[in-house]
């Protein structure tokens, strides 16, 4: 069966929302270090997220007030709970813990090794496919990062480098968990991150009294109102359409955008730098030419997302007592159930094509 152009739209529109989240995130970084003036992380990680629920939760309110979105279910609390932790509090914190030792635009190229990390956990963990492309395409990134040790001095920090690394792991994780909520409402997952997040981290920096600083404190809600709450969606509705290594992939743009608006601030970057980032843009390159076409089996699955009958994979009829919610360009929400189906087209592991490559006549 041949990939239906509603197929490849669904692609397209999943690449294009990885690309306008990670210029959203990309330019959070240099501006956190610009506004965070010398404030606890604990602080300015709390405030950046804080900003983000104030745009998430009304979001999902109003779309759970309407029937338009499913509550996360008990099943998915573990999931929701472990990238809160990681993704929304350790990542940030380390972040900003890294950005107060080092150049942002060293350390937005270092983000490069979220993707790493994410690949590496979906791999390993998931069991998700990665190609020969692919891993390829890691080691250059990984390579652009060992590279970056010669930046400037005073640009690059062993320990500052340690702590962006340990996000990018926090991240990596983060976007694994993501995906397994990626087909519930984006804005509900992502309002519940940010709150659960914020509240805890402020708390916490009040009770403990680290040092306040002179952080812009409107500025960083409206960083992480753009950067953290806005990119949030983007990116979940791009692991949705794309999976977890595809979505790196994309999201990978990110610490380009965040070294540019560095140097714009300000910052060095110098010869390795520069060197650095021709590595992982290739790198980048490489992975975005990554094409996966063979045949596959989907097994029974049960679940309800937005969905439309135009894409190869939802041909369920509806009975007439079936509760559906209507959207626009035909896109609907219900709980449905997708019968074992065997095909051949172009895909990417999103949430319907999450199978194994050990069958004969499968790509490995």
């Amino acid at each position: 069966m041949a990939g239906s152009p509603r197929s490849i739209t669904s692609e397209r529109s999943g690449q294009l929302a990885g690309l306008a989240a990670a210029v959203t995130f990309g330019a959070s970084a240099p501006l956190t270090a610009a506004l965070a003036g010398g404030a606890s992380p604990l602080l300015v990680a709390g405030l950046l997220y804080a900003g983000a629920a104030v745009v998430l939760a009304p979001l999902a309110a109003i779309r759970v007030a309407r029937g338009q979105a499913h509550l996360p279910r008990r099943a998915d609390l573990v999931d929701l709970a472990g990238l809160t932790v990681l993704g929304g509090m350790l990542g940030p914190f380390l972040l900003v813990f890294g950005l107060e030792r080092m150049s942002s635009s060293v350390a937005s190229l270092l983000l490069n090794l979220e993707a790493v990390a994410t690949v590496l956990v979906s791999a390993a963990v998931f069991r998700e496919h990665v190609g020969r492309r692919t891993w390829t395409a890691l080691g250059l990134v990984v390579a652009g990062g060992v590279v970056l040790v010669g930046a400037p001095e005073g640009s690059f920090d062993l320990l500052g480098a340690a702590a962006v690394g340990g996000a990018c792991v926090c991240w990596g994780v983060d976007n694994n968990l993501s995906r397994r909520l990626s087909l519930g409402d984006v804005f509900v997952v992502s309002g519940a991150k940010a709150i659960g997040a914020s509240i805890p981290m402020l708390a916490l920096w009040a009770f403990v009294g680290e040092r306040t600083g002179s952080p812009g404190v409107l500025g960083l809600l409206a960083v992480g109102a753009v950067g953290y709450g806005v990119s949030i969606g983007l990116d979940l509705f791009a692991l949705r359409q794309l999976g977890a290594s595809r979505e790196a992939v994309v999201f990978a743009t990110a610490p380009f955008v965040g070294a540019a608006v560095g140097l714009l601030l300000g910052d060095e970057l110098g010869a390795a730098g520069v060197v650095a980032g021709v590595l992982m843009a290739l790198g980048v390159a490489v992975l975005l030419r990554e094409d996966h076409d063979h045949p596959h089996r989907h097994e029974r699955l049960e679940h309800a997302h937005w969905h439309t009958h135009d894409d190869g994979h939802h041909d369920h009829d509806h009975p007439p007592d079936l509760r559906v919610v209507t959207g626009r360009r035909g896109r609907h929400l219900h709980h449905h159930v997708h019968e074992e189906l065997v095909h051949s087209h172009p895909h990417v592991p999103d949430a319907h094509h999450r199978h194994s490559h050990s069958a004969p006549g499968e790509e490995r």
